[in-house]
């Protein structure tokens, strides 16, 4: 498994190994890969087969908590933005800059013969 912001979070770990950057990889996926499970089987036991794709459209649009979780995936979404922008932004910040083209030789010898 690999992310764009794999190097970049690689290269922040204090005494940073490949072993250790792959126990925090692995300790992250577990982490999210069990959060997942739950809220997929919470949905599951809450509305049966009646589920929908989208678990928060299977509450009223007036439930405050349902509100609450829309708002937050909408917070979630706008601020991770630039989590996934930044690796863009730093590594075309890294290009070298763009070398002239070398004149071509009728410039060159016209350019010779004004001097």
């Amino acid at each position: 498994m690999i992310h764009h912001n794999l190097p970049r979070y690689y290269f922040e770990l204090r005494r940073r190994t490949p072993r250790r950057m792959l126990r925090v990889a692995a300790i992250a996926t577990a982490g999210a890969g069990a959060l997942y499970a739950f809220v997929g089987f919470a949905g599951a036991v809450a509305f049966g087969s009646s589920v929908r794709n989208n678990v928060l459209m299977s509450f009223s649009p007036g439930d405050a908590w349902a509100v609450a979780a829309r708002v937050a995936t909408l917070g979630t979404a706008a601020t991770t933005l630039a989590k996934q922008v930044h690796p863009l932004r730093d590594a075309t910040a890294r290009l070298p800059p763009p070398r002239a083209a070398p004149a071509p030789r009728a410039a060159r010898r016209d350019e010779a013969a004004e001097r």
